[in-house]
């Protein structure tokens, strides 16, 4: 897998895309869906010391840049991906060995806000336990960690199957299971979908959540009865959780 991860960009055509519109989707996405509830929490953006972990070719980072963060910094165990990050502007994202223990730069309770997007699905458990513990480490108390995994009740699963790479996906259940490997309590937890904008999009959305969902929950009661009823059926699962002050 190290030869993929090295080319990472290239294989998934990611540098062919149009990155400033993607970052402006990002942030868009961002301010309605993980910033009120981070500000809500707390968070002060403009001074936290936000790290992202697999931060890829800086996509998340630079959204948040564009949202008032300022003191950011990140890692990736592609060459490729980091490489397009600094050309894109993002000195902050350094090249890790994927061997390495996960943040292992990082000091102990010395960050604020710890990202984990689209990157969890890809670590066998051995690695997602390992960081884990160094999310626990890192964190410092009343800090937040926000993860974004594909979530496995999906219908027709797109992200899971999208990606050779991805290793597996989530629930609801699981996701909570991986905040308390975290050692962080649950804030919210929650489905989103892919980021887009315009009236499609809107369009898009009302129809996923008026009638595509409760059709989705209805055919499961269905088939499995209530106890395995899905709550959430969007691509992807929200989780943010927050390190308990003593």
């Amino acid at each position: 897998m190290s030869d993929i991860y090295r080319r990472y960009t290239t294989i998934t055509g990611l540098a062919g895309i149009d990155h400033p519109r993607e970052v402006s989707l990002t942030a868009s996405h961002f301010r309605s869906v993980l910033l009120p509830v981070l500000i809500g929490a707390g968070a002060r953006l403009g001074t936290a010391t936000i790290v992202e972990f697999g931060a890829g070719w800086g996509r998340n980072l630079l959204a948040i840049r564009e949202l008032g963060g300022g003191n950011l910094r990140g890692s990736d165990a592609s060459a490729e991906q980091v490489a397009l990050a600094r050309r894109l502007g993002l000195s902050q994202v350094s090249l890790v060995d994927e061997r390495a223990a996960p943040l292992a730069g990082e000091d102990a309770s010395s960050v604020d806000i710890l990202l984990a997007i689209d990157v969890l699905e890809h670590l066998p458990l051995p690695t997602l336990d390992a960081f884990a513990r160094a999310a626990e480490r890192v964190l410092r108390p009343g800090g937040f960690l926000v993860v974004q995994v594909p979530n496995s009740l999906a219908p027709m699963n797109p992200v899971p199957a999208g990606d050779i790479t991805h290793l597996r996906a989530f629930n609801a259940g699981s996701v909570v299971q991986v905040l308390r490997m975290c050692g962080v309590e649950p804030v919210v937890l929650r489905g989103v979908q892919f980021p887009g904008g315009g009236a499609g999009n809107w369009l898009r959305l009302a129809l996923a959540g008026w009638v595509v969902a409760p059709v989705l929950r209805a055919f499961a009661r269905v088939l499995y009865g209530a106890r395995e009823e899905p709550s959430i059926v969007e691509p992807n699962l929200l989780a943010v959780g927050r390190k308990p002050v003593p």
